[in-house]
């Protein structure tokens, strides 16, 4: 119905959803959740570089006297990076305990199941990366 000499204007929806996803406590937490999520991820990334270097820094007299005795150039970095994949397969490890753990996990998830096989391989890559 229409009142004479008024004008209807056109709705904006992407005005609509923009202000439902503000007053929707739902999205607003899954929003705020998510970023938490990326913000605890970028957290263990750093740990997992700082532990990393840790491990390398305490090495250096080591590899000092390996090199002075001359030993080739392939077995250093090996000796090291047998150190690191062996710390990061404990890691990889203990995420797939936690992956075992998950039914008591489920309940404070949202958006993503406690079994979801994407989020577990994107967070194994990214620490292997970050290793």
């Amino acid at each position: 119905m229409r009142i004479q000499g008024s004008r209807s204007r056109p709705v904006n929806h992407n005005m609509m959803s923009s202000a439902d996803g503000i007053r929707n406590p739902r999205a607003r937490g899954r929003s705020q959740t998510g970023v938490a999520a990326a913000i605890t991820l970028l957290l263990g990334l750093i740990g997992i570089y700082g532990v990393i270097s840790y491990v390398v820094t305490q090495r250096t007299r080591e590899v000092g006297v390996r090199l002075a005795l001359r030993a080739t150039d392939r077995v250093v970095p090996l000796m090291i990076l047998r150190q690191v994949l062996l710390l990061v397969t404990v890691g990889v490890v203990v995420g797939l305990l936690a992956e075992a753990l998950s039914s008591v996990i489920a309940s404070i998830l949202c958006l993503v199941t406690a079994t979801d096989p994407m989020t577990y391989r994107i967070v194994a890559a990214a620490q292997v990366l970050v290793a």
